[in-house]
């Protein structure tokens, strides 16, 4: 055996080891939960207030465990107003602490929250949009985060205009 082959085996085997690597990484990626929230209106609302939930999906493809959505407190309370009743704000702070826990969101189903009410005379929104930041883990126990901007408001229409 020459130099040369010797060489050259070394190099492919160095290869090999990479592209295992690689894929070992992007199969990991590919195949986890991906959890995100949005606000969704249910119906076309009544004629005071339009009633709104806040959606926890997982779009992966592997169940989720330990979903927590978190929000920083000053920013919630400056996006609360206070004409509405304590209770639905209870309910949309509910959300953001221990008792919004969610132990297990299955791979393509979603959870719900009501998330308060949206109206001219009567709304529990003072801001159109909340930053937060959903955290969760897998069965094997990884770690994932993201931040995320959630529109509070009608998803009718991403830019609220829309046909009935």
């Amino acid at each position: 055996m020459n130099a040369w082959s010797l060489s050259i085996s070394a190099a492919a085997f160095f290869v090999s080891i990479i592209s295992f690597y690689y894929s070992r990484r992007a199969w990991s990626e590919s195949n986890r939960p991906l959890v995100t929230a949005r606000v969704s209106s249910l119906g076309m609302g009544g004629n005071i207030a339009i009633p709104l939930s806040i959606v926890v999906e997982n779009t992966g493809n592997r169940p989720a465990k330990n979903i927590r959505l978190t929000v920083k407190r000053e920013q919630l309370n400056s996006a609360l107003t206070d004409k509405r009743s304590d209770s639905l704000k209870r309910q949309v702070e509910a959300c953001f602490s221990d008792q919004g826990l969610i132990p297990v969101i299955a791979n393509g189903k979603q959870v719900s929250n009501s998330f308060g009410v949206l109206g001219e005379d009567e709304s529990t929104w003072r801001l159109d949009w909340l930053d937060i930041e959903v955290s969760y883990q897998d069965l094997d126990g990884r770690s994932f985060s993201h931040k995320l901007p959630l529109k509070i408001g009608e998803d009718a229409g991403f830019a609220s205009g829309f046909w009935k």
